[in-house]
């Protein structure tokens, strides 16, 4: 961010090993996580334009900007009967996608 002049966002989330991963009920907690990752994604874009935004991640984390940048393209993608979009022509994607061993 120093060298480049560039805003960085870090997101958080919990380990598997880390007790506040898993719910009293035994239920995970990705889904919330993910509708974080999404709400955060949203408001990027909205603030610096989908062209200023790279997302990326390591391991699960690259799972989970995976995950993200998916549910956001459920929601963005226009319908056209009989034509498909490529990706690079739909609103609010970002201008780059960096996955690092995604689900090791």
């Amino acid at each position: 961010s120093e060298q480049t002049g560039q805003t960085v966002l870090i997101g958080e989330y919990p380990l598997a090993s880390e007790p506040r991963f898993c719910s009293k009920q035994g239920g995970f907690f990705f889904a919330e996580a993910l509708n974080r990752w999404v709400r955060t994604y949203v408001k990027l874009v909205e603030l610096y334009g989908a062209e200023n935004v790279v997302v990326a991640g390591d391991s699960a984390g690259a799972g989970l900007a995976l995950a993200t940048l998916l549910d956001v393209r459920c929601y963005l993608k226009p319908s056209f009967p009989g034509i498909e979009l490529p990706d690079y022509l739909i609103p609010g994607m970002p201008a780059g996608l960096l996955l690092i061993s995604p689900f090791a």
